[in-house]
Parts: C-alpha cells; sequence; structure tokens
C-alpha cells in the first residue's frame, strides 16, 4: 500500500472511529451504567473490581523502576539481555499510557458513573449529569479513560 493510500485508510478509519465512540457515548454509555448499578449486586467482588484495582499502581511504579535499570545498564557500557525486550516495550507502552490517561482524564472531565444516576445528590445537579467537562477533569471528573483498562490494553 502506498503512503497516500495508508493515509487516507488511516483518516476514514479515525473518522469511523470517532462516530462509533460519539455513537455509543449517546445510546451506551449512560443506560448501561444505570442498567448495571439497577441490576447487578454489589458485593464484595464489585468492591475489589471498583475499588481496589487503584493499588496497581504498583506496576506503573514498577514498570518505570524496570526502565531506569535498563538505562542505567546501557549507560554502563553493557548490553541488555535478550529477555528485557519484550518487558521493557511493555514497560514503554505502560508509561505512555499511564501519560496520556493523566493528561486525557483532565482534558475531557467525564462525570463519575455515580454522578450520571444521580446517587451523588450533592453533585447530581443539572448540567452536570453525563456530560463532558472540557478542561475541568479532577476528583469525580476523571471517568474517562479509564486508566485500568488502558493500562491493560498497553501492556497486551
Amino acid at each position: 500500500m502506498t503512503t497516500p493510500a495508508r493515509l487516507r485508510f488511516w483518516l476514514v478509519m479515525l473518522v469511523l472511529c470517532t462516530v462509533i465512540v460519539l455513537l455509543c457515548m449517546a445510546y451506551v454509555d449512560g443506560p448501561t451504567a444505570n442498567y448495571m448499578y439497577a441490576h447487578v449486586p454489589r458485593g464484595r467482588l464489585s468492591f475489589v473490581v471498583s475499588h481496589d484495582l487503584g493499588r496497581l499502581v504498583i506496576f506503573v511504579a514498577l514498570g518505570f523502576l524496570f526502565l531506569l535499570a535498563c538505562g542505567l545498564w546501557e549507560l554502563s557500557g553493557r548490553r541488555l539481555a535478550r529477555w528485557t525486550e519484550i518487558p521493557a516495550l511493555c514497560a514503554w507502552s505502560l508509561a505512555w499510557a499511564t501519560a496520556a490517561t493523566v493528561s486525557l482524564k483532565r482534558l475531557f472531565g467525564r462525570s463519575d458513573v455515580d454522578i450520571w444516576a444521580g446517587r451523588n445528590i450533592a453533585e447530581g445537579r443539572a448540567g452536570i449529569i453525563n456530560h463532558f467537562h472540557w478542561l475541568h477533569g479532577a476528583g469525580e471528573y476523571e471517568a474517562f479513560p479509564s486508566g485500568t483498562t488502558t493500562v491493560a490494553s498497553a501492556i497486551i
């Protein structure tokens, strides 16, 4: 495939992906969150999934430490072993995915699911529920993109 053909293909896929994401935001996102809250029992497993996954940030730190160790090893004039190639690529993916996620959360300012469903009464006022709040991402406005999903996707 020639370079102009690849560029056209990439642009068509970008537009298609954007349209699909916008349609999902409009017709799938909020109803799915409300359905899950109403019909899925909230037991220990849902608590672990929704709260304890934040503790996996230790893997981000380990990835950065691995990259630091690889860099120091190379700076000392030694060659890295062949087995370090895949972990180093995973660590770089993890680093870039984390940076992108933090930046995009601040950019999009997507409200938390508890706000969408009106369960957080203090924040559940008009204009807050189920919207993006551009450049206001902090606290309860950091629901998109999902950090856990981004990190898992980057490593995969």
